[in-house]
């Protein structure tokens, strides 16, 4: 029932928005500089829709549109202004600054693009998919050392993901890993942005009691078990070196 109910309230706000907000948010975006403006991913559209309605104003929405900015293919992000869009945008601004060659560049941001909303432009990667399993040794072993450089990159960045999972770790058509969505990431200075981590607890963490640890190598054997990784694979070296990370770069969340 409560899931019938959820999507119903969903269905009736992505019909309110494109009945009385759509021309509105695509002008807005075009005031940036942004051209050829899409809908984008709209199940992934979300409001705190268990919300009152008479609170609805101050519940958190986010919106995505593919666009394209002086010729450059991207991805924009609007947000309900506040702590967990200027997190969010301080988060990227570092990544990028790092020039992480894994993660899509930060191309635009403005907390104040409206009384009540902010917004991100980030590089767009044609080919981009989910995460799925190598089906032969020699991929699995290739994605694996992959990884490694990239723990390996995330560590001297002092960067923990915190949400690792198939839908953020993404595979271009070479297998090639790619990294999304850092809202529940932790980088020097996020501490200054607080979120709730008991409500936003992120695809995995090892439960410590009273806190929680995030560890990116811990999140990516997780996954590669959500995913259904054969004792096969487990037994190979390339497996067992990331095995060897988990511990070595971790983020403590006091709850």
């Amino acid at each position: 029932m409560k899931k019938t109910i959820l999507k119903l309230r969903k269905a009736l706000h992505i019909c309110l928005y494109f009945l009385l907000e759509h021309h509105k948010y695509i002008a807005k975006l075009k005031s940036y500089g942004l051209m050829n403006i899409r809908t984008y991913r709209i199940k992934f559209w979300y409001r705190d829709l268990w919300t009152p309605r008479k609170n609805w104003a101050d519940s958190y929405i986010k919106k995505y549109y593919a666009t394209e900015l002086k010729g450059k293919k991207c991805f924009a992000k609007t947000m309900t202004r506040g702590i967990v869009a200027q997190r969010e945008i301080f988060i990227n601004s570092y990544i990028t600054k790092c020039n992480l060659d894994f993660v899509p560049k930060l191309l635009l941001s403005d907390e104040n693009y409206d009384t009540s909303i902010s917004l991100m432009v980030i590089e767009f990667i044609e080919g981009l998919r989910e995460f799925t399993l190598p089906k032969d040794e020699t991929t699995f072993e290739a994605v694996c050392a992959e990884f490694e450089h990239i723990h390996k990159c995330l560590r001297v960045a002092d960067i923990i993901h915190g949400d690792l999972c198939r839908y953020n770790l993404l595979l271009d058509e070479n297998n090639h890993i790619f990294l999304i969505d850092f809202g529940l990431t932790w980088v020097p200075g996020s501490e200054n942005y607080p979120i709730d981590y008991r409500r936003h607890r992120g695809a995995s963490y090892i439960d410590a009691g009273c806190s929680r640890i995030y560890d990116n190598a811990y999140s990516f054997l997780n996954m590669l078990d959500t995913c259904g990784i054969s004792n096969t694979f487990k037994q190979k070296e390339c497996y067992k070196r990331i095995q060897g990370l988990m511990g070595t770069h971790t983020y403590t969340v006091t709850l």
